[in-house]
């Protein structure tokens, strides 16, 4: 007995017991089989979205086009918004790849659904949770760094006051302007991020030599208490990634703070932006992705890097565990959270050792071909 004689016994029984959503369409989109988990999932019965357009039968409120078709066998991935029967609103990771008769001729294609609202709704909040906890120790460090210059401005207009001749060159009071403006570019700084914790993602080319030049300033006042540098090599012509500004700047700022916190007195962080290339492997390990094939890469990569203790001997991945940490204070989810931000945009984030002592935190993101 071989496989070819049992294939449409079992292709049946997945069908009716795999308990993940599945659907076929034909080539004009129009449902044609639909399985009992698609049942459960959106609240329709086959009949009564067999012959309907597959958004339709998804309860999709903005339709979009049909996925383009990929060469081969491929699986083509794709996320929407979805409406179950009852009025629940659904947030869909959906897959799916073309279909052939057997003749090889091209027959629609066959989808796979997974809900995943709850863990998307979670993952948010995490990512609120998170920033807000920084925003609360941002908070602490405005607090210091605004005092200096409000000092200054106070003890200035007091000698303008006092004094009979009252800065005739006008180098009083433009010491009091720069200082008052420095109180409110750290203002608006902070004001900027605390907006962007309660705010929803914006994707859009994004460079990163901007988002570290604009998150540089929230941690000056950490940096100069500790009498920490920061050395940066960012090429001014990297290529955009697409990704939410805000969120990008929520990973540079924990990367930061974490490579200060471990970096001895009077060191320095260094943080250095290129673009790598590579061959990698996808597929061939799921039923679902079962080709293996080779695909060229083109990523924009930033480390972060100090000369700390190192890992001490524990695996790097550990550190990506929620509540895992080496501080006294802290959470334990800024690298979980950094970690979450970068792959909803297709990146991936690792720590290494670093030569000579401490680690990279390591950020690849896909060059953006627009």
């Amino acid at each position: 007995m071989t496989i070819n004689g049992l294939k449409y016994d079992i292709g049946d029984a997945l069908w009716e017991g795999v308990p993940c959503a599945a659907f076929v369409t034909d080539t004009q989109g129009r449902v044609v089989g639909w399985n009992p988990a698609a049942e459960i999932l959106t609240g329709r019965l086959a009949p009564q979205v067999e012959g309907r357009p597959w958004q339709e039968a998804l309860g999709r409120p903005n339709p979009g086009e049909e996925p383009a078709d990929s060469r081969g066998n491929a699986w083509v991935d794709m996320v929407c918004d979805a409406t179950r029967a009852d009025g629940r609103p659904m947030r869909l990771r959906l897959r799916s790849r073309p279909v052939r008769d057997p003749a090889g001729r091209p027959a629609g294609r066959l989808w796979l659904a997974t809900d995943h609202s709850l863990r998307d709704a979670v993952d948010r909040k995490l990512v609120q949770y998170e920033r807000l906890a920084t925003l609360g120790e941002l908070a602490a460090s405005v607090v210091h760094e605004v005092g200096n210059p409000v000092s200054v401005i106070l003890g200035f207009a007091a000698l303008l006051r006092s004094e009979t001749e009252t800065d005739p060159d006008g180098s009083i009071r433009r010491r009091i302007y720069e200082e008052a403006h420095r109180c409110r570019t750290l203002i608006d700084q902070l004001l900027g991020y605390a907006r962007s914790a309660t705010t929803g993602s914006a994707p859009a080319p994004v460079r990163l030599a901007v988002v570290v030049g604009e998150t540089l300033p929230l941690v000056r006042h950490r940096l100069q208490r500790a009498q920490v540098s920061v050395d940066a090599d960012l090429p001014p012509d990297l290529p955009t990634v697409w990704a939410d500004a805000s969120e990008l700047k929520q990973v540079v700022l924990n990367l930061l703070l974490n490579a200060a916190d471990v970096t001895p007195w009077g060191g320095a962080v260094e943080v250095v932006g290129d673009v790598v290339e590579r061959q990698e492997e996808r597929g061939g390990d799921s039923l679902l992705d079962p080709v293996l094939r080779l695909e060229r890469l083109r990523r924009v990569r930033l480390r972060v890097g100090d000369r700390g203790p190192g890992f001490g001997g524990e695996d790097p991945e550990r550190f990506f565990e929620p509540f895992v940490t080496t501080k006294e204070k802290g959470g334990g989810l800024g690298l979980t959270v950094c970690r979450r931000i970068v792959e909803a945009w297709g990146g991936t984030i690792r720590l290494e050792e670093r030569e000579g002592g401490g680690a990279w935190a390591v950020v690849e993101l896909p060059a953006h071909a627009g």
